[in-house]
């Protein structure tokens, strides 16, 4: 997932999704934890309100759903040998 990561800080998205799905969506949501941060620095307000109708079992649910799925992609690419070069 590091390598995933690394690609999509640099702009390689479709890079970062074919090297590990999950390590695209962790990035994702840490530049959306930044976002989230400076929502809260700069308007006091706390983030849960944008948060309201999404309960915390259901996220959860598809946050390991998704990770799944990501890692049985990632193991049908490489016993698969879809890996390039």
């Amino acid at each position: 997932m590091t390598t995933s990561f690394s690609l999509l800080v640099r702009g390689d998205l479709p890079a970062a999704f074919r090297a590990q799905p999950f390590g695209a969506v962790a990035g994702v949501a840490a530049g959306m934890t930044v976002w989230a941060a400076g929502y809260i620095a700069i308007t006091g307000r706390p983030v849960h309100r944008l948060f309201r109708r999404c309960s915390a079992t259901w996220l959860v649910g598809i946050l390991l759903g998704a990770w799944l799925i990501s890692w049985g992609w990632k193991i049908f690419v490489v016993v698969g040998g879809l890996v390039g070069g």
